[in-house]
């Protein structure tokens, strides 16, 4: 597999062909982000992922040392890390850092002036991001080589990069770096940022005025793009450093709450302790009522939620699965996070399974098939229904199996079609519950299948034994040998 992607970025002239011949081909959908909105959110082609990673890495390597430094303490977004010994490509910490440098700045200032990017992975300009690349790397073929291929990616469109993932937020970084000179050099601004949210420390309403109108303009002339208006915030500093306390706030409440930070490394040295450390935080919390009281207010404070969510890795067993109950059972309020909350709940899924406990794995995915069934904030998203096929995998019946199978025909979206996203999800489940007989349907109808479901497929068809081992050799004939790689037998 990494040989192959070594072989398309060998040269221009490889990059090129490969891109012609074995176009990438993505697949999108909408998602939740907030209670009136949606955002375009995309799975890459494999291959292509991996070449996507690989040229942003290599421009990460040296944007990295042309950005404001860590010791300024003023980017503290994606600070770009290449060593051997270091699990991640960023380092750890940096939200924490940011509001810690924020509280400490506001201390000094006034006023403080809150501002975000509207829409800002979908309106990159894709010209001006491959100009700024070519200040990272003068006289390379990298720029032009990535801006064809996020071309394709957006089927012609010259903007927009996909949203998240690391080699998106290296690029992100990149592009923000002559704004970050140009604040902390031309206007002389003292300010925070992390991603695409900044801080600005004023000492009045006149001068935060002045600075919004020229950073209006700048952006909007510059990069294209704008402001968030509702976002786009004055506070006082007192104000504001307040939000950030949460020392003073009732032991056990959900303010306190929102105060704990979260992020457990497994692979550091200390991870055991840590872990019990995190654990003894959260043991202060009655998690259950805490939820039960966001739930019922008019509209539920989703930020506590999703925090409520994200640590049910650390609580105990019984926790785990009365809170995901009763998430479930508020999907009208839940929406704009049910993703997070549904990949908590397979996180407890996978782990009851682990530990033998099927009569609680049958409770959750029975209250997840009756969602499925009846309830649109669920169905009507292709990526809510892919946590929920992978939940309901965890428990074969016949029932089950009965609704996968009507899932996979399901259409989705203004196109009126099926989800190829959903329908390899569903596929992936059959096979793993080894019913070749669906797999031997299906394999009639290979060629009309969307490449990705036509690679999980031949992933699955190991499932068929000797009967897929013979259909392989034909059918690998049709998919170019540089996706061979990616259609191994699953594990």
């Amino acid at each position: 597999m990494i040989d192959k992607v070594t072989e398309i970025l060998s040269s221009k002239e490889s990059f090129e062909s490969a891109l012609n011949t074995v176009p990438p081909v993505n697949q999108s959908c909408i998602s939740p982000a907030g209670y009136h909105g949606y955002r375009w959110v995309t799975k890459i082609d494999p291959l292509w992922n991996l070449v996507y990673l690989s040229l942003a890495i290599h421009i990460g390597n040296h944007a990295e040392q042309q950005r404001l430094t860590c010791d300024e303490k003023i980017v503290f977004s994606h600070r770009f890390v290449q060593d051997d010994s270091h699990h991640d490509l960023f380092l750890v910490g940096g939200w924490g850092q940011f509001l810690d440098a924020a509280r400490s700045s506001a201390n000094d200032h006034k006023y403080v002036l809150m501002l975000d990017l509207a829409d800002f992975y979908s309106r990159i300009y894709l010209h001006r991001m491959e100009n700024e690349i070519k200040y990272v790397l003068p006289g390379s073929s990298i720029p032009g080589m990535l801006n064809s291929m996020l071309m394709q990616f957006n089927t012609g469109r010259s903007f927009g990069i996909p949203i998240g993932g690391p080699a998106s937020r290296i690029l992100s970084e990149v592009l923000l770096m002559a704004a970050d000179q140009y604040m902390l050099n031309h206007l002389n601004l003292k300010f925070t940022r992390y991603a695409d949210d900044y801080r600005v420390f004023v000492d009045s309403v006149d001068e935060a005025n002045h600075i919004t109108a020229i950073l209006s303009e700048y952006f909007f002339e510059t990069e294209g793009l704008s402001l968030q208006k509702h976002k786009t915030n004055l506070v006082p500093a007192r104000e504001f450093i307040d939000s950030l306390d949460y020392s003073g706030a009732e032991t056990g409440s959900a303010q306190h709450f929102l105060g704990i930070r979260l992020y457990y490394d497994p692979y550091a040295p200390d991870a055991e302790e840590d872990y019990e450390k995190l654990r003894s935080a959260l043991d202060q919390f009655n998690l259950m009522e805490l939820l039960a009281t966001e739930l019922s207010k008019g509209r539920s404070d989703l930020s506590v939620v999703a925090k409520i969510a994200r640590s049910l890795h650390a609580m105990p067993a019984n926790v785990q699965v009365q809170a995901c109950q009763t998430m479930l059972s508020h999907t009208n309020k839940l929406y704009p996070v049910l993703p997070k909350v549904l990949r908590s709940l397979l996180y407890v899924v996978e782990k009851l399974v682990a530990d033998g406990d099927r009569d609680q794995v049958v409770q959750l995915v029975d209250q997840v098939r009756s969602l499925v069934d009846r309830d649109r904030y669920i169905s009507d998203s292709e990526i809510n229904m892919v946590y929920c096929i992978r939940i309901i995998g965890a428990c074969k019946s016949r029932a089950n199996e009965q609704l996968l199978n009507h899932i996979y025909t399901r259409t989705y979206g203004a196109s009126g079609g099926p989800s190829a996203l959903v329908q390899a999800e569903t596929m992936k489940v059959f096979s793993s519950w080894g019913l070749a007989y669906w797999l031997r349907v299906k394999k009639t109808h290979f060629g009309s299948m969307h490449p990705r479901l036509q690679e999980e497929f031949v992933r699955a068809s190991y499932v068929l034994g000797d009967e897929g081992k013979h259909w392989r050799k034909s059918a690998l004939k049709t998919l170019p040998r540089v996706r061979h790689p990616f259609v191994q037998e699953s594990p």
